[in-house]
């Protein structure tokens, strides 16, 4: 009786220092908290055996940099609306035959006003401009 008693108080024993192993090996190797971690694992199915393969790669975070507020020299398009002008049209005549050939001379339209729109046109206009303060990633 005594021997299976034994028996079980070892394999407690033993039970109740295995996650005490593994979290010192898991603080053996501490990670920077600086430096974010990227842990992939790969299963490999070997004959009747499970094999784990794990791999870490360290990926280093982004640097963000202080970029204080400055003017900076812009370029930008501008359309300018063309003006619109009055033009005097002038009348039209037309030189025509009557049936005996003589020569006579018509009115085609009466001479009056028109209203002419220029067509828009674009400029390049280079403009100061203040650019705030902010972070920027390297």
């Amino acid at each position: 009786m005594q021997r299976p008693l034994f028996a079980l108080l070892l394999a407690s024993a033993a039970l109740g220092f295995a996650p005490a192993a593994s979290a010192q090996r898991a603080l053996g190797s501490p990670v920077p908290e600086a430096r974010p971690v990227t842990v992939t694992q790969f299963h490999h199915r070997h004959d009747r055996d499970f094999d784990r393969y794990r791999r870490t790669s360290r990926v280093q975070a982004p640097q963000r940099v202080w970029v204080p507020g400055h003017y900076e020299m812009r370029q930008r398009e501008v359309v300018i609306p063309g003006c619109t002008e009055r033009r005097w049209v002038p009348a039209r005549f037309e030189t025509r035959y009557d049936s005996c050939g003589r020569r006579f001379t018509v009115q085609i339209s009466t001479g009056h006003w028109e209203l002419v729109r220029q067509p828009d046109r674009i400029e390049i206009r280079t403009e100061r401009v203040w650019v705030a303060a902010h972070w920027r990633t390297c």
